[in-house]
């Protein structure tokens, strides 16, 4: 496990790289494609000249390379094609790949490493659900591999590396800061488990500089979903008349609470007499308070009269996604860019529209990024600017 944690190590553990590495076809071709400022047609050449190599069990060299550039039945391959083939043989030999195998043939992790990652996701107090787990899961995968294959220490200059590899690979923003979550993540617990694992201070100090690597910068615009109008959030609540689904629209259409934090919501985190709800958010470890406005503290109220138990909300995100379609459905407000997490929009933006302080707002939703509520008062001052301007100008 140590040895994606210092070089010191590496020759004795099982994920040690060799003087050469042996990559899955996609593996090759992606970091291949990283290379190439314009990847045209080398990357369907390159994975022609792969499958060749599977097929008959050749090893990636010029000797493998001269076989499939004679082609079948003695008519040689196309020029341009033949030099794509060089030109990836070139990328392999110089950074040491000598076999690529199909994808069903992708090596394992050691036990040990697998071991320790599986009791980082099962005792990380953030993930709630087989979905956030398996998120971390491939996040962390995909970093450790990149590691394993470079040879490299886990440490903060190596998770830059990380990050910009997967960024040229074309990840999105918001994909590779997940990756980069889950990293830091990890190292944070084992930075607080490190008595159980046998760590130099090197390694250690290698991993609080993880925390340091920013993520990238996203754009927050793509992940905007359309509002509900204020009349149709009130008429969505009218409609419902399940008061478990009430609680759950009203907590997300007017206090602003995510899918998950109503998910997580216990009863010892409402404080009636103060008007505010304790929410447990996004990859936090400490809850916030956060306003309950009257609609959603009266839908709450109800529905804790008839729950028992110390969980108010005793469903899964996914769950409690699928019924408040069903809700929305039912209201006849079920249309293309609206869906439950729409709720929590419609909430910033009427907040948005009522002349609420932006930092508020802010406040209010715990936005990380000022330029997340941004993109609310920028879709407010549009619509205010095609309503107020006459066409007769």
């Amino acid at each position: 496990m140590s040895a994606v944690l210092t070089p010191a190590s590496r020759d004795s553990h099982p994920l040690a790289p060799s003087h050469t590495k042996t990559l899955t076809t996609e593996q090759a071709i992606s970091y291949f494609r990283a290379t190439l400022k314009k990847p045209n047609n080398y990357l369907s050449i390159a994975r022609r000249y792969v499958e060749f190599c599977q097929q008959h069990d050749y090893a990636i060299d010029p000797i493998s390379l001269s076989l499939f550039i004679k082609g079948k039945a003695g008519r040689p391959l196309a020029a341009s094609v033949a030099s794509a083939a060089r030109k990836f043989v070139r990328f392999c030999q110089e950074h040491g790949i000598t076999r690529i195998l199909p994808e069903d043939q992708q090596p394992k992790f050691a036990d040990d490493l697998h071991e320790y990652v599986q009791a980082f996701l099962q005792h990380h107090s953030s993930l709630r659900g087989e979905k956030s787990a398996q998120t971390y899961s491939v996040g962390i995968r995909m970093f450790l591999e990149f590691l394993q294959e470079r040879g490299l220490p886990f440490h903060g200059p190596t998770l830059k590396l990380f990050r910009n590899q997967a960024s040229a690979e074309g990840k999105s923003a918001f994909t590779v800061n997940n990756y980069l979550s889950a990293v830091r993540q990890l190292a944070k617990w084992t930075l607080d488990n490190r008595d159980k694992y046998d760590f130099t201070a090197e390694q250690l100090d290698g991993l609080r500089d993880v925390a340091s690597v920013k993520g990238l910068e996203c754009n927050t615009k793509a992940y905007y979903k359309e509002p509900l109008t204020e009349a149709e959030r009130q008429h969505l609540l009218a409609t419902v008349t399940a008061p478990r689904a009430k609680a759950a629209i009203a907590l997300m259409a007017y206090s602003g609470l995510r899918i998950v934090e109503v998910a997580r919501l216990e009863r010892s985190d409402v404080k009636e007499k103060e008007g505010i709800v304790m929410v447990l958010g996004k990859g936090k470890r400490t809850k916030q308070p956060v306003r309950l406005f009257d609609v959603a503290a009266d839908a709450l109220h109800d529905w804790m009269t008839e729950v028992e138990g110390k969980r108010l909300f005793d469903v899964s995100t996914d769950m409690l996604r699928k019924e408040i379609n069903q809700w929305l459905r039912r209201a006849d407000l079920k249309r293309e860019g609206i869906s439950a997490h729409s709720l929590r929009h419609t909430a910033a933006q009427v907040l948005i529209q009522k002349g609420v302080d932006p930092i508020y707002v802010q406040r209010q939703l715990r936005h990380a990024q000022f330029t997340t509520t941004q993109v609310y008062i920028n879709k407010e001052t549009e619509k205010q600017y095609l309503e107020a301007l006459p066409t007769g100008m």
